[in-house]
């Protein structure tokens, strides 16, 4: 079963760009076991964002805590925006 982290929070328009250049710096640094993948989405009107990160099971994603603070958690508080945080299992999937 795959295990789905939502991280999501609204960012000023001043801050989007260094928000989405800090995410795609992540891809340049050695990825947590049991990561599958991750992405970051924004809603249409633009101020809110969510990084959304596929696990392979709920203990890669302790492992990883176990390690340090999330970099999707780090990324929002870089900018000062405290987000919500949502864990979702993965029931079926299309594709």
């Amino acid at each position: 079963m795959r295990v789905i982290t939502s991280v999501e929070g609204k960012v000023p328009e001043n801050k989007t760009k260094i928000f989405e250049e800090s995410y795609a710096k992540i891809k340049d640094t050695e990825l947590p076991s049991g990561l599958i993948s991750s992405s970051l989405v924004k809603s249409k009107n633009g101020d809110k964002y969510k990084i959304m990160t596929f696990w392979d099971s709920y203990e890669s994603i302790e492992k990883m805590r176990a390690v340090g603070k999330p970099k999707a958690l780090e990324l929002f508080e870089n900018i000062g925006i405290t987000p919500t945080i949502e864990i979702y299992e993965e029931i079926d999937k299309i594709g």
